[in-house]
């Protein structure tokens, strides 16, 4: 049965607060209101809000630690980010992004669910010094291959934090990540794979960083 805009028996098997479900609510009318503006999602029906944003991004946070401190990079319209804030009030969420609108979508967002855990900057991961080895976690979803999402991450990350990347199928990704991962000094720790509402092939990569980054390795390259 639904109540509300959004399809809850999609999330309801996530076991979110009524609170939590409200706010899921309002977010997807504001990226609905926002999107000719922003440029925000090509998914637009409540069901598939409901799963292919709202649900997917939730898959993670089983392996976020209560109390830890989240960088969402390359954020675009709050995925993963935003839905984790909402329903881990114990988290904190600092999210990126290199463009301005959606920075100031995500600021809009913030604002009107009142999310005290969550903060929107505009900035590119590797433009991000000021942050350098301040969390531990990041997240990314549909932002760059794996290889490249460690070159942003572990800058960023403390020693023994972790890259949760959301992928499709993580095979190819890894073996080509293999050379970033000796250089970058980190390792697969994770797999996660799973049919995501039972026909979206996913998976969660958690890449854990096990030595510091020196400032040399660091690489500037263009992305969202």
């Amino acid at each position: 049965m639904s109540d509300g805009f959004l399809p809850r028996e999609k999330l309801d098997a996530l076991g979110l607060s009524k609170s939590a479900l409200d706010k899921f609510d309002a977010y997807a009318k504001l990226m609905l209101e926002y999107n000719a503006l922003f440029n925000l999602t090509a998914i637009t029906q409540p069901h598939d809000i409901a799963v292919k944003h709202f649900a997917d991004s939730l898959c993670g946070s089983k392996l976020i630690p209560q109390n830890a401190s989240i960088i969402d990079i390359g954020s675009g319209a709050g995925f993963p980010g935003l839905p984790l804030a909402i329903a881990r009030p114990d988290i904190t969420v600092t999210l990126i992004d290199g463009t301005g609108k959606k920075v100031r979508f995500l600021e809009i967002v913030i604002a009107a669910l009142a999310l005290a855990n969550a903060k929107a900057l505009h900035t590119r991961a590797e433009d991000a010094g000021a942050l350098a080895a301040n969390f531990d976690i990041a997240t990314a979803r549909a932002v760059a291959p794996l290889g490249e999402l460690i070159k942003y991450a572990f800058p960023l990350l403390k020693l023994n934090g972790k890259l949760i990347a959301y992928k499709g199928i993580a095979d190819e990704e890894i073996a080509a990540a293999t050379p970033v991962l000796a250089k970058y000094g980190g390792k697969v720790e994770e797999v996660q794979s799973f049919l995501l509402d039972g026909q979206y092939e996913r998976s969660l990569i958690s890449v854990i960083k096990t030595a510091p980054t020196p400032c040399a390795t660091r690489q500037k390259n263009s992305k969202k």
